[in-house]
């Protein structure tokens, strides 16, 4: 599936996720804070009830001056972003679908007993299902067309640019 966010783009692989692949144009300073990101992994991919496998890594490589000099346009901004990034979320691949799968099922589950317990709300609320299934069909749609497809989140204004994200079959769904 591929989640067009203006000057990056997001490519996962799998219904239920295991490989990402996200491409950003960005400048210096945000080129210095995604080379950093590995070095976070373990905190970034840390989610409460989730039992990593210990397998899962971050990997980043910046191509500097890959963009050139001159501002780009998207979306209606312009932006001098001279780099490009590529970024790779790995949980296992195919090989740990089933594991990323329990321990996805087991963390909600976690947080929905936390929230229950103290009355709180949940990390993933109605709004987060909600939307999850707004993306599923658009992805089915874009793979069973072949066209892009415009995912307006429910709720969310449709002039205001943000939230939507564009979905295509460019890869596996």
């Amino acid at each position: 599936m591929r989640l067009d966010h203006g000057f990056a783009e997001t490519r996962i692989t799998g219904w239920i996720p295991t490989y990402a692949t996200v491409t950003v144009w960005v400048d210096d300073q945000e080129a210095a804070r995604w080379e950093q990101l590995p070095d976070r992994s373990g905190q970034l991919l840390a989610v409460p009830g989730f039992r990593p496998h210990g397998g899962e890594r971050i990997t980043v490589t910046v191509h500097r001056g890959a963009g050139g000099a001159a501002p780009a346009r998207g979306r209606g901004m312009e932006r001098t972003v001279p780099h490009r990034v590529e970024a790779v979320i790995d949980l296992g691949g195919e090989p740990c679908k089933p594991y990323v799968y329990t321990e996805s099922v087991r963390a909600a589950f976690a947080d929905l007993l936390h929230s229950a317990g103290g009355g709180g709300a949940p990390v993933a609320d109605a709004y987060a299902g909600l939307t999850a299934v707004a993306v599923a069909r658009a992805a089915t749609l874009a793979a069973e067309t072949g066209t892009e497809q415009k995912v307006v989140l429910p709720g969310w204004p449709a002039a205001v640019p943000g939230p939507a994200v564009a979905l295509s079959e460019g890869s596996a769904a």
